[in-house]
């Protein structure tokens, strides 16, 4: 009887932890997936400013527009550097959620277990 409260409790306790647990990961995914949304507006212009640039470096013959041009081709470049470096880094963190969350309901699973009983051998007489 004892055990089958214990069992309950745990149950009980458990499930209240996942729920916890899954109310933290969907705010951080939503977060991320909210941040990923601006990431790929922000992405899709910085590669439309590097597409303009090149047809820009193209058509100029003025030495000092070429190479404030460069200049400023290279800071997009950067600025794309930094935009992947930004969605690694939100992938990452979701994987991680991932991978705490899979550990936590391992845990959980495990201690929810009824505790084993004993075996009981008989010896056999020969």
């Amino acid at each position: 009887m004892g055990s089958m409260i214990a069992e309950a409790f745990l149950g009980a306790a458990a499930h209240e932890i996942l729920k916890k647990v899954v109310s933290v990961a969907r705010e951080e995914i939503s977060l991320a997936w909210g941040f990923k949304g601006e990431l790929t507006k922000l992405k899709e212009s910085v590669i439309m400013v590097q597409a303009v640039l090149r047809d820009a470096e193209r058509q100029v013959t003025n030495e000092a527009v070429k190479l404030w041009l460069k200049k400023l081709k290279d800071v997009a470049h950067d600025a794309d550097d930094v935009l992947d470096e930004f969605t690694y880094e939100i992938l990452k963190r979701k994987v991680e959620i991932r991978n705490q969350m899979t550990r936590k309901v391992a845990t959980l699973r495990l201690s929810a277990r009824p505790a084993s009983t004993p075996h009981c051998h008989k010896e056999h007489k020969a």
